[in-house]
């Protein structure tokens, strides 16, 4: 615990590589990150190996540098804004609507993947490209939204193949970075987060992913220790406007936890 309260200090900078999706926050501030999707009332987000979490009120919209085709359709186009303003699953049903007039649109299908990949659910986004693959399987943009897809579900092998194909067939600095990144040994299907960061107050990237940082090394150590690990990802909030109070708990009562760890920072 003494390690938990001590990172409300930290103020160094980690560094921060180019990533998939731009997070812009209505205080005109960005967070530069792997992927987005939605939860509830939260957008969730991965970093650096992290993932964390922020009010769906804070975020003003998401920029995206690998995206679907263009179109001119309407209903794809509510589709693509409503992603812009995390509402993905709006999304899904303005694009299922296309799909009612237009079976065989590529850039539904695309946009349909997208979306799924913001849910967090991978397995409907490679299904998804799979059907805009029968149509056309020379398309650079459904090969790299189906390696998003692979990759979210772990599996980083056919991701890294679909990556290479899409680069066969047009060049992209974004793709080719995903096909650079280092590969994390697989502990299963697919490795669940340790982790999850949410904010009570303003947003503060750096001291967010120190906090992971030094929590991974503690839940490394004790899963060492203890022999196994949670089923779920632990909650931590960062109570960035909040003050420290010592609530002089009695000894006895030291082992009541609700599961979450709220560290004032």
């Amino acid at each position: 615990m003494r390690r938990l309260i001590a990172v409300a200090t930290l103020l160094f900078a980690l560094p921060t590589p180019t990533r998939g999706d731009t997070i812009v926050l209505t205080n005109g501030h960005t967070i530069e990150v792997d992927r987005t999707w939605v939860q509830g009332s939260q957008l969730l987000y991965e970093k650096n190996g992290g993932t964390f979490g922020l009010p769906r009120t804070l975020v003003q919209r998401i920029d995206q540098k690998v995206g679907p085709e263009p179109t001119s359709d309407p209903d794809i186009q509510r589709a693509r804004e409503r992603l812009a303003h995390e509402d993905a699953a709006e999304a899904v049903r303005a694009v299922h609507q296309a799909l009612v007039r237009d079976p065989n649109s590529v850039p539904a299908l695309q946009t349909l993947a997208l979306a799924y990949l913001h849910l967090g659910d991978g397995r409907s986004a490679r299904d998804a490209t799979d059907r805009a693959l029968r149509i056309d399987d020379r398309n650079a943009t459904t090969r790299a939204l189906r390696g998003d897809a692979l990759a979210s579900m772990g599996d980083r092998a056919g991701a890294e193949i679909e990556y290479r194909r899409s680069l066969q067939l047009r060049p992209d600095p974004e793709v080719q970075r995903k096909l650079g990144e280092p590969v994390t040994p697989a502990l299963g299907p697919q490795r669940p987060a340790q982790f999850r960061v949410r904010w009570d107050g303003s947003v503060n990237e750096t001291l967010g992913l120190a906090v992971v940082r030094i929590l991974t090394e503690a839940y490394n150590d004790d899963a060492r220790r203890l022999g196994g690990t949670p089923e779920e990802p632990i909650t931590v909030i960062l109570q960035t406007e909040a003050r420290f109070q010592d609530a002089r708990t009695p000894l006895w009562a030291e082992g009541l936890n609700d599961g979450t760890i709220r560290v004032p920072a």
